[in-house]
């Protein structure tokens, strides 16, 4: 079983305007990218990206989970066993149309959202839509849980270098949940 989750940043330019193209954290140029794209919001607490979660060779519901919210969202991942309730954790998208969430399961976990289906009409208005349950294959958990902690690991390690204005305080509180998540497994 092989799991991967990478993050981008959305991307914009000198003006503000979005651009479909999001860089990775290892991308020449990121730090200007990540500080444009902080620039372009309404205040410190959006941080605009897009976390791609890799099951096997294949991105989870064609990939491209974005957010408005990376400090929250990646939060969210590292504190989901605290928040589970009624057998599941919700993670927060930021502003995605769908719900998100983490399924313990006996073997590991399993990752739930929904798609849409639309019908619409030749102008493109909706004429009625379908929501479906979407079910990841099982993760086992020490790797789904070692895949949280180096992927949330690598993004805070990023703002910190790039000393980025993200709002300090809700990075300081990633960054607790971080250290309290991976911490088990350091010992």
């Amino acid at each position: 079983m092989q799991f991967h989750m990478t993050t981008f940043i959305n991307t914009y330019d000198e003006n503000g305007i979005y651009y479909e193209r999001p860089k990775n954290l290892s991308d020449e140029g990121i730090i200007e990218t990540a500080q444009a794209n902080l620039a372009a919001q309404a205040d410190d607490t959006y941080f605009d990206g897009v976390i791609d979660l890799n099951i096997n060779g294949q991105l989870f519901v064609g990939g491209r989970l974005g957010t408005s919210s990376l400090l929250l969202t990646w939060e969210d991942f590292t504190c989901f066993k605290e928040r589970l309730s009624e057998g599941k954790a919700q993670i927060t998208f930021l502003d995605m149309v769908v719900d998100f969430y983490i399924l313990p399961v006996e073997e590991g976990y399993q990752l739930m959202t929904f798609e849409l289906d639309l019908v619409v009409d030749a102008n493109d208005y909706v004429i009625s839509s379908t929501t479906r349950e979407v079910l990841s294959a099982i993760i086992p958990k020490d790797i789904f849980e070692e895949e949280v902690g180096r992927a949330c690991g690598e993004f805070i390690q990023f703002c910190e270098k790039a000393n980025l204005p993200v709002n300090k305080s809700e990075l300081a509180s990633l960054k607790e949940h971080y250290l309290a998540f991976i911490e088990p497994k350091i010992r």
